[in-house]
C-alpha cells in the first residue's frame, strides 16, 4: 500500500509541476491525462485494499496522506470516484487524531 500511495503521489507531483512550471500554452494535455489516469487507477486499487480493514501502519499512513494531498491539490475528485474511501479516511482519522489535526487550514 505504501508503494502504491507513493506512486500516486509521484504522478500527482508531476501534474502539479507541469501546471506550475509551464505556461498554459506549453502544457502537454495528453501527458497530464496520462498522469491523472495513474492517479485514478491507483486510487481504485487503494480502495480495493482499504475494504479489508483500517489499521495504522506505513501503508495506511501513506494512503491517508496521499488522499488528503490529492484533495488539497484538487487533482481528482476521489470522494465521488471511491466513496468507500471517505469512510476509510474517517476511520483512520478516528484511530489517529493527530493526523486530522495536522491537516492544512
Amino acid at each position: 500500500t505504501q508503494a502504491l500511495a507513493d506512486g500516486i503521489m509521484d504522478a500527482g507531483v508531476a501534474m502539479v509541476l507541469e501546471t506550475v512550471l509551464r505556461q498554459e500554452q506549453f502544457r502537454f494535455a495528453d501527458w497530464l491525462d496520462f498522469q491523472r489516469g495513474k492517479i485514478e487507477r491507483g486510487i481504485d486499487a487503494i480502495a480495493a485494499l482499504a475494504e479489508r480493514s483500517c489499521t495504522v501502519d506505513h501503508g495506511s499512513i501513506a494512503a491517508a496522506c496521499m488522499l488528503d494531498w490529492t484533495e488539497f491539490r484538487q487533482l481528482i475528485d476521489w470522494r465521488s470516484r471511491q466513496p468507500a474511501l471517505v469512510g476509510w479516511l474517517e476511520a483512520f482519522n478516528d484511530l489517529v487524531p493527530a493526523f486530522r489535526n495536522s491537516a492544512p487550514q
